[in-house]
């Protein structure tokens, strides 16, 4: 395509001529007549009201103008901040229009000079600014989004662009000023028309001055229109090259006359290279190539190429698959010259219909693959056409049994007979869709409960097409819903079954409902109880204001509480102790909010924790010197006579080994009393039998530690346990003392010592007479404890056991039951269980005091590390820093301190539950008295010590259970064992900022345990 100078001088200078002969010879016409006159001022008012036009599309190319650069700018930004191509097509529309509005605007205003200053200023502006937008483009497609917005936050596009709106401005300011100059001299020249008329004789002379002007305009006019023209090819050249599509031309052999720019981009080729040097064909992929070559000696016949897919072979290698329309440029004698060709590229169309076929493929692949759904769809008169796999599933028919058969063989025979089949077509193509739920028919003849679902399906015109059928199987639902209400039912005779009473109560505290048990256990009836208040019932007896304001805490505050203790004394049942827990609960079908109360009867409990604390109280109060032992020596018990008489205290010595706290006198080396009373000692383990010694001499060490010489007379008798085996030994002693010392230094006559011999021979007879009688009493009440112990936890193990196991039987078989029902069946399972766990805790608990110590050399680093792994799975992927100091070898039982350090570590990774990061320290000093000091330090919860006397207590516990769980036996265990090896327990605290625990081992006979000083080490 060539694009000439448009130069015609001659042409211009004839029209111009002919121009002014015309204008002429009207001047003599008006001279004639006044009706030239009148013609002339009529000419003049439309040249006036062409100005006015003329003004006002300068002032609208101007807003236009202004408007594009503003597109052009807000598509830039867009592609800047998003990276999307599509933003692009404003930016290129919006340049390419402003371009062509300035060009207007400069042919507009061609006979305004201050205009065209103002434009020869504004075009470097948009230039400039065009520049700075394109700049974007290339940092945001090369450098990314960050090198983009740096470039527009230096503000250059803002300042050019804001200076485009200040000359805009101004040039509009001006035109509106000629366009209300105008406007007065339109309304003066129809002034003067009329006047014209009435003076048209003494106006002739105007009229020439008139003419002679319009032609000199017209002479400028012609001017400017041929530099617009020339302007007019440049924007068309201009045009040509940053066309959206690709142009080029061909010559006879195909070899590039002519290219643009966008197609030049695509192929990435200069100019140069491609335009009389390359083939079309070059820059074809080989496939298109030879579609090219075939088809370009057609198209040199036929002249037209239209809508052929080629694909262009980029310099790069790449391929770009284009639509190409051409057309044949031919001469005077129809001869073929060049052709004229057209390409746009449809890489996104390409994409889309890639994403259609895929899209269709998956449609496709899932119609077909469903299998819990039949999916068919029905043609306009209900006759299959398609079938997937689900449908062969749920209904029987393989496709090629079914398709092209009407659906209504689905359809019982009641169905058939009320035309149901065709009522569900018609109103699915009256509504769009039509759901129903009933039964059908498979091709077996067997019937299945189905959810159907027809939607009616059209085409761009709203014609009914056909029709989708969805089908569920949902007999199964239909069973489980059956199954749900009969586990319903199951659930609530279980929870009637459960042996403690169960309380709900709304949120003012009235008795909603309660279970069998309740009823039962306070005989009384649903009518006597539900809708009271809770204080009022029985007798008002729970009105106790701590209870009530914990129960109306639980709502409103989310809390629990556990083991509130109530006693009541019922009229038929008389005095009984209740263990109280609550937790809210939200009843099924509402959304009230209730409070769940269990009460468990703990009267049995309690009245063996009173027989222990009289047992304690009856033979710590004997008159005789009692040491109640276990098998392994450790002093358990002893009586307030034995204490006075030993010079020493209860708390000292209790926990401790019976050689540890009576060594022999060191000062006396033929001393044998410890010898003496161990051999003693292991002739009852052995023979299960009590052993009389002989009077012993066995001194004893006073609180200043100087040993005080002493005389006994000991008896040791066996304690047996329920399984007939040793659990205790009753050391029995009198203190004769004053006896063997008078013996040995009496100066009276021998007749005299004889008598007094005697008698205090007979009194040390009924005493030990006395011993026997006690000691029968005391095996027996023990036996009798023991007994008793073992039937309680018997009988509280056998109704946990079946609270737990149909607990799980029914979680298991309640399969409808909502996640409330779930969780008060997970709660009435972990009750139980956790009333195991304490009875397990509590016989644990015992049996570490009857267990044989068995002492051995002990690695506490070792151990230390090996109930570190145990806990692992308690740590549960929480951040717990282990700071393990040295530790030394100890001489302990190996069990029973795991079990010590099993407990500790064990609190220490729970009451640091709440930490971000948790940090545990374990570590051991030497004490003077050569014991060794073992503790475990963290940074957890801690208590207020205050509460430090209770720690070690049965059942004490210094933390809410629904914050820290636990059965309040683990410390007093760790008391119990610490104390048979002879050592100490003790804690330091503060609340928030952790705790400490304290436990000593005694050091081995002739060694004293000493703390290793190796350096600490971290684990995490």
């Amino acid at each position: 395509m060539a694009f000439n100078r448009v130069e015609s001088p001659a042409l211009m200078s004839w029209n111009i001529q002919q121009r002014i002969r015309l204008a002429m010879a009207m001047v003599l016409a008006l001279l004639l007549a006044i009706g030239g006159l009148s013609y002339w001022a009529l000419r003049s008012l439309g040249r006036t009201s062409e100005l006015v036009l003329h003004t006002q599309q300068v002032r609208d190319t101007l807003a236009e103008m202004l408007s594009q650069m503003k597109d052009a700018e807000t598509g830039s930004r867009g592609f800047l901040i998003t990276g999307d191509e599509r933003f692009l097509e404003p930016y290129e529309n919006g340049i390419a229009a402003a371009q062509k509005s300035l060009s207007r605007l400069r042919l507009l205003t061609a006979d305004n000079l201050v205009q065209q200053q103002r434009l020869d200023a504004l075009e470097p502006l948009i230039a400039g600014k065009i520049t700075e937008m394109r700049r974007g483009l290339e940092l945001r497609r090369g450098e990314g989004f960050a090198a983009a917005a740096a470039l527009v936050a230096k503000g250059e596009g803002k300042r050019l662009m804001d200076e485009v709106r200040t000359i805009t401005a101004a040039m509009q300011a001006d035109e509106d000023r000629l366009l209300a100059g105008r406007l007065e001299a339109a309304r003066r020249d129809g002034d003067w028309t009329v006047l014209a008329l009435l003076l048209g004789l003494v106006l002739d002379g105007l009229l020439i001055a008139a003419i002679a002007l319009l032609l000199r305009r017209e002479w400028r006019t012609r001017d400017t229109a041929a530099r617009t023209l020339q302007q007019y090819a440049d924007e068309t050249r201009d045009l040509y090259n940053r066309a959206p599509c690709g142009y080029h031309s061909l010559d006879p052999a195909g070899r590039f006359t002519e290219i643009n720019d966008t197609e030049l981009a695509w192929l990435g080729y200069t100019r140069e290279e491609i335009v009389g040097r390359m083939d079309f064909s070059d820059v074809l992929t080989l496939a298109s190539r030879r579609n090219f070559e075939e088809r370009f000696p057609r198209f040199k016949v036929d002249g037209r190429m239209e809508d052929v897919e080629v694909e262009l072979l980029r310099r790069d290698g790449t391929s770009l698959p284009v639509l190409l329309n051409a057309t044949a440029i031919r001469d005077e004698s129809g001869g073929y010259v060049s052709s004229r060709c057209t390409l746009f590229d449809i890489t996104e169309r390409k994409r889309g219909e890639e994403a259609v076929r895929q899209s269709e493929e998956r449609f496709r692949l899932m119609f077909t693959s469903v299998r819990d759904y039949a999916i068919i769809t029905l043609d306009p008169r209900g006759y299959v056409t398609s079938w997937n796999t689900g449908a062969e599933r749920i209904k029987g028919y393989a496709p090629d049994e079914i398709i092209g058969k009407h659906f209504s063989c689905f359809y019982t025979a009641p169905d058939l007979e009320t035309r149901f089949p065709d009522k569900e077509l018609a109103g699915a193509a009256a509504e769009g869709r039509f759901e129903n739920e009933g039964w059908r028919v498979r091709k077996d003849g067997s019937q299945f409960w189905a959810n159907v679902v027809i939607t009616a399906l059209r085409n761009q015109a709203g014609e009914l097409i056909g029709f989708v059928k969805v089908t569920r199987d949902l007999t199964e639902r239909k069973r489980t819903e059956q199954l749900t209400e009969q586990a319903r039912v199951y659930a609530e005779s279980i929870v009637d079954t459960v042996r403690d009473p169960l309380v709900i109560l709304t949120q003012n505290l009235r008795i909603k409902s309660a279970n069998h048990s309740f009823y039962e256990t306070f005989q009384t009836t649903p009518a006597e109880v539900e809708g009271r208040e809770l204080r009022e019932w029985s007798g008002g007896q729970l009105a106790i204001p701590e209870l009530l304001q914990a129960l109306e805490e639980i709502v409103p505050a989310h809390t629990q509480f556990d083991d509130f203790e109530v006693s009541l004394n019922l009229p038929k049942l008389g005095q009984k102790v209740f263990s109280c827990s609550a937790r809210k609960l939200h009843r099924p079908g509402n959304n009230t909010t209730m409070t769940l109360l269990a009460m468990e009867d703990v009267t049995a409990r309690k009245r063996v924790e009173q027989i222990h604390l009289q047992f304690r109280a009856l033979f710590e109060s004997l008159p005789g010197l009692y040491l109640v032992l276990l098998p392994d020596f450790t002093i358990v018990g002893a009586s307030d006579a034995y204490l006075k008489a030993t010079m020493t205290r209860r708390e000292e010595i209790v926990g401790r080994g019976l050689f540890e706290v009576f060594p022999d006198n060191p000062d006396d080396a033929a001393a044998t009393g410890t010898a003496n009373l161990r051999a003693s000692l292991n002739r009852v383990l052995q023979n299960a039998a009590p052993d009389t010694m002989a009077i012993q001499k066995y001194d004893v060490r006073g609180p200043d530690g100087v040993f005080e010489e002493r005389f006994w007379s000991p008896v040791n008798s066996p304690v047996m346990g329920a399984d007939r085996k040793i659990e205790y030994i009753i050391h029995r002693v009198e203190d004769i003392t004053d006896f063997v010392r008078q013996k040995q230094g009496a100066a009276g006559t021998a007749n005299a010592m004889n008598a007094r011999l005697e008698r205090m021979e007979a009194e040390v007879y009924l005493r030990s007479q006395e011993t026997y009688a006690a000691l029968a009493q005391l095996r027996v009440a023990n036996e009798e404890l023991e007994a008793f112990s073992y039937s309680v936890s018997h009988d509280l193990r056998a109704p946990l056991r079946h609270i737990e196991g149909f607990a799980a039987m029914l979680e298991k078989h309640a399969v409808g039951l909502d996640e409330k029902g779930r969780r008060y069946l997970r709660t009435i399972g972990d009750s139980a269980r956790r009333m195991g766990v304490l009875i397990d805790d509590l016989l644990s608990f015992s049996r570490i005091g009857r267990a044989e110590l068995r002492l051995a050399p002990v690695n506490v680093a070792a151990l230390v590390q090996e109930v570190m792994q145990v806990l692992q799975p308690e740590i549960n992927g929480r951040t717990v820093h282990w700071e393990i100091a040295g530790l030394p070898q100890v001489r302990a039982d190996l069990g029973l301190l795991r079990q010590v350090l099993v407990n500790l570590l064990s609190n220490a990774v729970k009451y640091t539950r709440h930490r971000a990061e948790a940090r545990i320290a374990i570590g051991a000093t030497a004490a003077d008295s050569g014991e060794t000091v073992i503790f475990v330090r963290d940074n957890g919860a801690g208590f207020d010590m205050k509460y430090a006397p209770k720690l070690f207590g049965v059942f004490q516990r210094l933390h809410n259970s629904s914050e820290f769980e636990g059965t309040g036996v683990g410390l007093a265990t760790v008391r119990r064992i610490v104390t048979r090896h002879g050592g100490r327990v003790w804690a330091d605290a503060k609340v928030g900022e952790g705790a400490t625990f304290y436990f000593t081992i005694p050091a081995p006979s002739g060694a004293k345990g000493t703390a290793s000083s190796a350096t600490p080490t971290i684990h995490e």
